[in-house]
């Protein structure tokens, strides 16, 4: 895939220059692929050349612009980049907001990764404002049940946990894992069963913990076979 995408890469700076969106968008493709295999170092500077194209050609108040800011501030925060990330993810809301308001699907996407990074950075009373907005956001537009409220309860609920919160995040926790385990193990899930693995060893519930981590592991083997 890597080699494919490199090639649609050469190809349209030899036909369009070096500078043109068809440049732009097959940068960002590669960079994308490269973050999801861990190549942060590779990812970030097309990323920012892909960025800077989009901002070139668009100017700084258009939705092209604001998914590169977010696109790079999620390398970002993979990274631990976590200041630079909040500022490029302030930035792409405001642009997002002027473009569609408070309830909008791009807006509670790019909240979410910001509510995140403030998770991160350790201010997770922030956060969880942050995230409840999300969560209000897709139940409107999706209703209560829909895979993408279930992953914003699921980072919710980590949150609550950074805030020792521990029943308001197993309710969170539990529900979120339901909803997302109906769609299959997925990554979403994985990771929300790990959620339910650090709040029981935070809370103290070893046998919980336990429980779910056997749980996890039952999935992996699965996942692998």
């Amino acid at each position: 895939a890597e080699s494919l995408h490199r090639k649609a890469l050469a190809i349209y700076q030899a036909t369009e220059g070096r500078r043109s969106l068809g440049v732009a968008r097959a940068l960002t493709n590669l960079a994308s692929l490269l973050r999801r295999t861990g190549r942060l170092d590779e990812a970030e500077p097309l990323a920012r050349e892909a960025l800077n194209i989009r901002r070139a050609e668009y100017g700084d108040h258009h939705g092209a612009v604001a998914s590169s800011l977010q696109r790079l501030a999620v390398i970002l925060r993979e990274k631990n980049d976590y200041d630079e990330a909040k500022s490029l993810l302030q930035e792409a809301l405001t642009i997002y907001r002027r473009m569609y308001g408070e309830s909008h699907s791009h807006v509670a996407s790019t909240l979410l990764v910001l509510a995140a990074v403030l998770d991160d950075k350790g201010d997770s009373e922030a956060a969880a404002r942050e995230f409840l907005a999300v969560i209000d956001v897709y139940t409107h537009e999706h209703g209560p049940d829909h895979f993408l409220v279930a992953n914003a309860r699921s980072h919710y609920g980590a949150c609550l946990t950074h805030l020792q919160k521990y029943e308001e995040a197993e309710r969170e926790l539990l529900s979120a894992h339901k909803n997302l385990s109906a769609g299959g193990y997925t990554s979403r899930t994985r990771i929300a069963t790990s959620r339910l693995v650090d709040l029981y060893e935070a809370w103290g519930k070893d046998e919980m913990a336990a429980r779910w981590r056997s749980l996890a592991s039952a999935n992996e083997l699965a996942e692998d076979e």
